[in-house]
C-alpha cells in the first residue's frame, strides 16, 4: 500500500471517527474520492482495509457503508482492552522496562501533559473573553 493509500485510510477513519459519516450510512466512491480530492482506486482500496478493521460494512452487493456500533459492541471492546491492558501490566511487572521503552513512555506522557495544557490554556482564554 502506497503512502497515498495509507493517507485515504487514515482520513477516511479519521472522518469516520469524528462523525462526519453517520452510522449507517452509504459512502460512494466517487462522492468520498471528490471530497478527498484523490481517484477512486485509493478509496476502493480504503474501504477494504476499513472494512477489515471493522469500521464498514458491505451494502448489498455493490459499495460500503458506517458501520453501526451497538452497546453490546461497545462493552465487549471495552471488556477486552481490559484483559489486555491487565495482560500487559502483568509482563511489565514480570520482565521490567527496557530503557528504549522507558524513554519512549516518557515522551509520550510529557508530550500528554503539553497537549492538556494548551487546551487548559485555550479553555480560560475563551471563558475570558
Amino acid at each position: 500500500m502506497s503512502n497515498n493509500d495509507k493517507s485515504v485510510v487514515s482520513r477516511l477513519r479519521k472522518l469516520i471517527s469524528e462523525g462526519a459519516y453517520a452510522p449507517g450510512e452509504r459512502l460512494g466512491e466517487v462522492a468520498v474520492a471528490e471530497q478527498l480530492g484523490v481517484s477512486r482506486t485509493p478509496v476502493r482500496l480504503a474501504f477494504r482495509t476499513l472494512e477489515q478493521e471493522g469500521l464498514l460494512q458491505q451494502a448489498g452487493k455493490r459499495g460500503f457503508m458506517v458501520r453501526e456500533f451497538t452497546q453490546a459492541d461497545v462493552h465487549c471492546a471495552v471488556e477486552v482492552r481490559g484483559v489486555l491492558e491487565g495482560l500487559a501490566a502483568r509482563r511489565l511487572a514480570e520482565q521490567g522496562l527496557s530503557p528504549s521503552v522507558d524513554k519512549e513512555l516518557k515522551f509520550w506522557i510529557q508530550k500528554e501533559k503539553t497537549n492538556r495544557q494548551r487546551v487548559s490554556c485555550r479553555v480560560r482564554y475563551q471563558s475570558m473573553e
